[in-house]
């Protein structure tokens, strides 16, 4: 297994900058397979998230498109994989954030009894709780 650090996952979905993309192409055509496959980490796929939302501005149901392609992917191995599905899932059916569902549903699989927040939004969408 190979990890894939965000830039190059950026620089193959995006392709923003030309030389760059066309390496990470090559790499995720040539140097990564079933058998050696890429591993997204938790921490690779939030920033992914992150930048797609920030700084590309894609909508949230482009973020979980981007998403539900890298865990179709058979090259790939995505860390906590059956979360990171719930968490689509989640954001889907709740218009909620990804990254929210996702740290959510991590607390209940760790045992948390709840998750709390300062962000309303997050309460409402994903289920978490306001911190007063």
């Amino acid at each position: 297994m190979i990890g894939i650090d965000t830039n190059v996952l950026i620089r193959f979905l995006l392709k923003d900058d030309a030389k760059q993309a066309a390496r990470a192409l090559r790499f995720m055509r040539d140097e990564i397979s079933a058998t050696t496959p890429g591993h997204i980490s938790l921490v690779t796929l939030l920033e992914t998230v992150w930048v797609l939302d920030s700084l590309y501005e894609f909508s949230v149901s482009d973020q979980l498109a981007v998403v539900e392609d890298l865990l179709s992917a058979d090259t790939l191995v995505v860390a906590e994989r059956a979360a990171v599905a719930q968490a689509v899932a989640l954001a889907r059916s709740k218009n909620a954030d990804f990254q929210d569902c996702l740290v959510l549903l991590l607390d209940r699989a760790a045992g948390c009894d709840k998750t709390v927040t300062f962000d309303a939004k997050a309460a409402k969408r994903a289920g978490m709780t306001v911190l007063t």
